[in-house]
């Protein structure tokens, strides 16, 4: 019989600040695309059509995903303090 053995987070500090930047350097390339598009469409290089337009929805989704998968990378927000803790931190001690 095999037991397995599930980690207490989702991964090690480490591997998840190596895969945080690993994400950030591929928003990279869908920003950039953007940029061009934007350009493009200012210089009129390309086509304000339904085309062109999707293209760039393309990149808008692609960015979304990364975001998202920044956003489950982060580690969770602390609780909320509650109003008892809060002035309890604040009275002096004695």
């Amino acid at each position: 019989m095999s037991f397995v053995t599930r980690p207490t987070s989702p991964q090690p500090t480490d591997q998840r600040l190596a895969r945080i930047a690993e994400v950030v350097r591929e928003m990279r390339l869908p920003l950039s695309g953007l940029v061009g598009y934007l350009q493009g469409l200012e210089d009129n290089v390309f086509p304000a059509n339904a085309e062109t337009y999707a293209r760039i929805q393309q990149q808008i989704t692609r960015l979304n995903g990364l975001l998202e998968e920044l956003a489950a990378l982060a580690p969770p927000p602390p609780p909320p303090e509650s109003p008892r803790t809060a002035v309890l931190a604040q009275t002096p001690k004695r």
